[in-house]
């Protein structure tokens, strides 16, 4: 270094963990404002070119800060590669959702409850997400459904997304993982067809008991919520039970006959056990229809309106559900 003290004109230095320019005979230092020019991140010596600060601005992500540009590339294979290596930077950046993924949102989107989703989503992941050693293992695993969803003709994507789900929760409940659901409003709310849903239902069941065989998967069953049952059918007798206080045309000994003819009856039907013989029925509609047959025993009329209005519910939705009910409360003798 050729350079000379400003004070003293002798030799200057470089400190080389430093950077600073020293002199030798009276200690000026001839560089002191470098060291913030840059914040404090720079490195000097002899590792300048191979470390940065523990601070440094620079990020250790894949593709972070690169960009590709097929258009400066002529050649045909270097472009196509260039152009796969934009796709995966994008996909890495958005964090791109598969097709499992947007099946569990269709799910979520049914409200069946937390308990639903945690027991479809090993269905989920069994049947749509395939294995690492999906290849190896073909014979014995079988067909992948998440392949089989093709069988859903002249459908868009969230059509086969909403198949996966209904079969999912399907499945799920074949395999006692949850009680079954009615699932007939969705089918019919979303426009698909429920020889699909089954179909699909089916060819997943398939995978799933192959599965086991090959100890990939451990199903238990008899995961009813019976908890959150329970809790579902209190508050519909809650709410009934408001509605017929502020019901002017019965006195209380009436209400209370009402209520007590609910338990006993809901008692009988084996709610909310995982025995039940109503385990489909939805908690409001279930009470509604309870309450329908009770009040016929007890002999009170004019208040079915007020029963489901209270609910929330129609009055002909209350009478066609206790129709197809009625035969499991005829055997029923509970001293009503």
């Amino acid at each position: 270094m050729n350079e000379k003290c400003d004070e003293c004109n002798s030799e200057v230095k470089e400190d080389p963990e430093t950077g600073e320019l020293l002199c030798k005979d009276c200690g000026l230092v001839m560089n002191d404002s470098v060291l913030e020019q840059d914040g404090g991140n720079m490195l000097h010596g002899d590792n300048a070119q191979s470390e940065t600060a523990k601070n440094s601005r620079i990020k250790d992500t894949e593709l972070e800060g690169t960009t590709f540009i097929p258009d400066d590339v002529k050649g045909g294979a270097a472009r196509g590669l260039w152009r796969r290596l934009i796709k995966h930077q994008a996909r890495g950046r958005r964090g791109r959702k598969v097709f499992a993924d947007d099946v569990m949102e269709q799910v979520k989107a049914l409200g069946l409850g937390r308990d639903v989703e945690i027991a479809v989503k090993i269905v989920v992941k069994a049947t749509l997400v395939a294995q690492t050693d999906e290849a190896e293992f073909q014979q014995n695993l079988g067909k992948l459904p998440l392949n089989e969803i093709r069988m859903v003709k002249n459908a868009q994507r969230t059509d086969r997304e909403r198949v996966a789900a209904i079969a999912a929760v399907m499945t799920a409940a074949n395999f006692n993982m949850i009680v079954q659901c009615r699932l007939t409003p969705f089918i019919s709310r979303w426009g698909i067809k429920r020889s699909d849903c089954n179909e699909m239902a089916k060819r997943m069941k398939a995978r799933i008991v192959r599965m086991r065989a090959l100890g990939r998967i451990n199903i238990s069953t008899c995961m009813r919520p019976s908890a959150r049952r329970k809790a579902n059918l209190d508050e519909a007798m809650k709410k009934m039970r408001c509605g017929l206080v502020e019901n002017s045309s019965l006195n209380e000994t009436q209400v209370r006959g009402v209520i007590s003819g609910c338990v006993k009856m809901l008692i009988y039907l084996g709610e909310p056990e995982c025995d039940s013989a109503t385990p489909n029925e939805r908690a409001d509609m279930l009470v509604a229809s309870v309450a329908k047959e009770v009040s016929k025993r007890l002999g009170l009329t004019g208040i079915n309106t007020c029963i489901a209005n209270s609910l929330e519910l129609s009055t002909g939705g209350v009478c066609q559900r206790h129709k197809v009910l009625r035969k499991l409360f005829k055997n029923e003798d509970d001293g009503l």
